[in-house]
């Protein structure tokens, strides 16, 4: 069977790989400024106490149960699905109004429409340790565009973490120049939890382990050949934020729906002569901190979304 990638899949692909490289060096700006700070504001470390280590590997084997329990609770998105996802389809053959409009056009894109995924993930460890149960790092991503779900998960101690997952629709402008406004409908849940011991070591109560979910929208483009490849975005709607601080752990679980009345929406230049990809997902982003064999941190958090339509609106300049 010929497995030739076809045009399409050519240019969508370089859409990706053309985020990808952003986010690494964004990503790799962020471990300098990172490392860097870490340099500048060092813990204040008090001589380690008798029995400190066993304590501190006692803690981590403790979440090492709550993550194991977490893990095996399985997703929660399909218990607040919309109906929408159910009769998207049935919708779309009843309600096809672009023959009736002229302008704005709109149109409705759901898992039909749906043709490619990828992920992303970086990592940076925050401090040198010998104590392996400190130093955890385990990472997650997924995406099905038969259903239109992601999925991305991240356990961490002694890093900063970033996971990314997407799916993706092509689009074809039918004007030769103007701009489409993008509004997706992103159903979430979100489970994790945060912990920081109580050690008297740390040099302040701030915050030593946070957690971040998100959605974002992103558009590429490329021209005919598949050559100049650019893109919009992104544009990002928070799901969640958790926090801890010295002496403090608790789980946490969210669920909703984000729509452009939570800012996930984005506008794009189109032009007939270019091929346009949207791209809607979901990003984690967390970071916990340690003292070597002292005190310790962690995090653990994992997205269930699903994009079951967006709302492409589009308008001649």
């Amino acid at each position: 069977m010929d497995q030739t990638p076809t045009f399409d899949d050519h240019w969508a692909a370089v859409g990706a790989q053309l985020l990808m490289s952003e986010f690494d060096s964004g990503a790799e700006r962020a471990h300098q400024l990172s490392a860097a700070t870490a340099r500048l504001l060092p813990e204040v470390v008090r001589e380690e106490e008798s029995g400190a280590a066993e304590r501190v590997q006692e803690h981590h084997r403790a979440l090492d149960e709550l993550a194991a329990v977490s893990a095996g609770a399985g997703g929660r998105v399909m218990t607040h699905r919309s109906p929408w996802s159910q009769e998207l389809s049935a919708i779309k053959d009843r309600l096809d109004l672009t023959p009736y409009l002229h302008w704005p056009r709109l149109y409705l894109k759901g898992t039909s429409d749906y043709r490619w995924g990828w992920t992303w993930r970086t990592s940076l460890e925050l401090q040198p340790t010998t104590d392996l149960l400190q130093n955890v790092l385990q990472q997650s991503a997924s995406y099905d565009v038969a259903t239109g779900k992601v999925f991305v998960e991240h356990r961490l101690s002694d890093h900063e973490s970033e996971v990314k997952a997407f799916v993706g629709f092509p689009f074809v402008p039918s004007v030769s120049v103007g701009y489409i406004n993008v509004r997706p409908y992103y159903q979430f849940g979100v489970d994790g939890y945060v912990d920081v011991d109580g050690s008297g070591a740390w040099s302040s109560s701030a915050d030593r382990a946070r957690s971040y979910t998100y959605a974002q929208i992103y558009v590429t483009s490329t021209d005919a050949s598949g050559g100049d490849a650019r893109f919009e975005g992104p544009v990002w709607s928070r799901s969640s934020y958790d926090h801890a601080g010295p002496g403090v752990g608790s789980s946490f679980s969210h669920s909703g729906v984000l729509t452009v009345g939570d800012g996930l929406v984005i506008d794009a230049l189109v032009i007939s002569a270019r091929r346009y990809v949207v791209w809607v997902g979901c990003y984690a982003w967390a970071w916990s901190k340690i003292i070597p064999r002292v005190a310790t941190s962690q995090v653990q958090a994992k997205i269930d979304g699903s994009v079951p339509f967006v709302v492409v609106e589009e308008r001649p300049l």
